[in-house]
């Protein structure tokens, strides 16, 4: 599983300040730090990466994908350091990615991932990545595991709708409303996906429905409204 996969633009995370984001609570997750500090004259260069490892041998698929998306990320920060921190425009570079991870319903793990970097230029970029870890299996579970129903998707789309109306009235998107195929289309992003210890959060990052000074937009579903959609066998389980 490519955690990164979708980040090729690359978004910036305006309204988070990633590093000050802390470890998360739940027991079942241990964090790693990957970390590189050095200089180009004047201005200095960091990789901070932490990403998460599950306890247990189930999890050995799960905890290899995260380890090599840290690395991936890791080494293309060192290599680009390498090649360009004589160029005149170097002006420092900053690479991070901080995680929560929460107890998502009985069986499973979100975690989240805030990624940013600034490599030059205005400003820096960033993005958000979720995923959901099953704890009865030890792997990634997709949110077609948790809801019920081939056409999840399309019951999704006027909640998610909803949801961005009433972020717009504070936070004005590119229009008063999102197609209802786009919608259904960004619906097919897993890494949007960010559940939380009692809701889901859909995670629309900047320029996607928005300008780049509003930040991320964030619907959050209760699982409790969710219930009706949820698999009555799936990770996320209202209940123990």
């Amino acid at each position: 599983m490519n955690l990164r996969a979708g980040l090729a633009a690359a978004l910036f995370l305006c309204a988070v300040d990633v590093g000050a984001q802390t470890p998360p609570s739940s027991s079942a997750v241990e964090w790693v730090a990957i970390r590189h500090a050095d200089k180009a004259g004047e201005y200095e260069f960091s990789v901070e990466i932490d990403y998460p490892r599950f306890h247990g041998a189930k999890f050995a698929d799960v905890n290899d994908a995260y380890r090599r998306d840290a690395e991936a990320a890791e080494a293309e920060a060192l290599e680009a350091f390498a090649e360009q921190r004589d160029e005149e425009y170097f002006r420092g570079w900053e690479t991070l990615q901080r995680g929560t991870a929460a107890q998502a319903g009985a069986h499973a793990v979100g975690v989240r991932l805030l990624v940013w970097a600034y490599t030059g230029g205005a400003h820096g970029n960033g993005g958000t990545l979720c995923s959901l870890v099953d704890l009865r299996t030890g792997k990634f579970a997709k949110p077609g595991d948790v809801f019920a129903g081939a056409d999840w998707r399309e019951k999704l789309v006027p909640r998610v709708d909803s949801g961005l109306r009433r972020l717009f009235r504070t936070k004005p998107g590119f229009s008063d409303a999102v197609p209802r195929e786009e919608l259904l289309d960004a619906l097919k992003a897993d890494t949007r996906f960010c559940w939380g210890e009692t809701a889901l959060t859909i995670v629309f990052d900047p320029y996607e429905v928005g300008p780049y000074a509003h930040g991320m937009y964030e619907v959050v579903l209760p699982y409790a409204n969710l219930a009706a959609l949820l698999r009555k066998d799936g990770p996320v389980k209202l209940g123990r």
